[in-house]
């Protein structure tokens, strides 16, 4: 019989109770919170480096976007120039025949 009564004694310290129950819950929800957690921290980190690469994509074809912009100007001067400029160097043409 006292062997029966050690062994209820061993079991009954192995055994689950509520309180250990309840430290072990805790114990495992700080865990899934703290990972969770993480887990936030790194999607906001992605979601602020995908913002900043797409910022980066704005300005740059903004920046290719005017640079065109720049050169269709500059050729549409170019253009305005020679129509300007035509007229003038065929009469000096003309002229530089007749003297010849």
């Amino acid at each position: 019989m006292a062997n029966l009564d050690q062994s209820n004694q061993f079991n009954s310290i192995f055994e689950p109770n509520d309180h250990w129950l309840a430290i072990l819950k805790q114990m495992l929800l700080k865990q899934l919170k703290d990972e969770v957690k993480e887990q936030m921290k790194q999607l906001k980190e992605q979601m602020d480096h995908q913002w900043a690469l797409d910022q980066l994509a704005k300005m740059l074809a903004q920046d290719r976007q005017d640079h065109w912009l720049a050169l269709l100007k500059q050729m549409l001067a170019l253009e305005r120039l020679v129509h300007r400029l035509l007229p003038q160097t065929q009469h000096l043409s003309g002229q530089g025949q007749q003297i010849l």
